[in-house]
């Protein structure tokens, strides 16, 4: 049973991986193709596609926790499971695209970026593991 829950959230991740990150692999598809257009890392950064990617993907596990949910009522546990680091990672995820949106391009430090980013993704890579082996264990 565990083996199964590990192979059912890992194909899980690796899918939504594959699909969330759709733009990146269009990004380097054009660069490949056009030699003109080149391929940046830092505008991967600065549009926040990332921090959006991990928005979703929280989203997509929220409500995949509802829709699956046998329970009428919550919780105290799974308001903890469904609203704590959920809104952890949608307040960093909006305090860094204001962030990047109202300061000027000269002044953007790309490693403090990244590193927010970094941790963001973190927190949603340990929140969908925690939620999805949660669900696929049952």
């Amino acid at each position: 049973m565990k083996r199964k829950s590990i192979v059912k959230t890992t194909s899980w991740i690796l899918l939504s991986t594959f699909f969330g990150f759709m733009p990146l692999w269009v990004k380097l598809m054009n660069s490949s193709i056009d030699i003109s257009k080149i391929f940046n890392f830092s505008s991967i950064l600065t549009d926040c596609s990332v921090l959006y990617f991990c928005s979703t993907a929280t989203i997509g596990v929220c409500a995949d926790y509802f829709y699956n949910n046998t329970n009428k009522y919550l919780l105290l546990r799974d308001l903890k499971n469904v609203i704590g680091l959920p809104i952890f990672i949608f307040s960093w995820t909006i305090v860094i695209t204001l962030n990047i949106s109202y300061m000027p391009e000269k002044n953007i430090n790309l490693t403090t970026i990244l590193l927010h980013t970094i941790i963001v993704t973190v927190a949603t890579l340990v929140y969908i593991i925690l939620m999805k082996f949660n669900e696929f264990s049952k």
